[in-house]
């Protein structure tokens, strides 16, 4: 589906406080796996979704509930084809919520997009999450589609870490 960028901010503002400063509590799951979402229209919704208050959510097959603890040591959303976007929003929330996740495992969820030509955002998110959350020590980031902006994102952060023990890019 191409959502574009107008899409985004539509789903965006569905997120975001309305005019009575009230949230859309209905709204309970929200998938947006192989969207055509712009860079600009991503951010808006990861804000939007870091912002909201609600605990009971899930995005893209993943419960952000269980996300949600400053205790949180492990995450894995192996084969959850989150794609650009969702990587995006996932590592957004992960960086707001999760201050001491040891192991992240984010195989085959299409980070690098599909083309060389796709967002760089996936693995631009992922590297700011590796700088915000100094803990990490076990990372999976295999089966993603790493072009040379992602592989340049992830080198940046591991230039200024020195915690990670493992990290799996085949």
């Amino acid at each position: 589906h191409t959502v574009g960028s107008e899409g985004g901010e539509a789903l965006a503002a569905a997120f975001a406080f309305n005019v009575q400063r009230t949230w859309n509590a209905s709204l309970r799951n929200l998938d947006l796996r192989q969207t055509n979402i712009d860079a600009g229209a991503s951010r808006v919704l990861a804000h939007a979704m870091a912002e909201r208050p609600d605990q009971w959510f899930a995005f893209n097959g993943v419960a952000l509930w269980e996300l949600r603890s400053e205790i949180l040591s492990e995450v894995d959303v192996s084969g959850k084809d989150l794609g650009v976007v969702g990587i995006f929003i996932l590592c957004k929330w992960l960086t707001s919520t999760a201050r001491f996740l040891h192991t992240v495992n984010l195989r085959q969820n299409w980070i690098g997009g599909k083309h060389p030509t796709d967002l760089p955002d996936g693995f631009q998110a992922t590297a700011s999450l590796m700088m915000a959350n100094r803990c990490i020590t076990e990372l999976d980031l295999s089966q993603n589609n790493m072009w040379p902006d992602g592989a340049i994102a992830i080198a940046d952060a591991l230039a200024h870490l020195n915690v990670i023990r493992t990290l799996k890019l085949s």
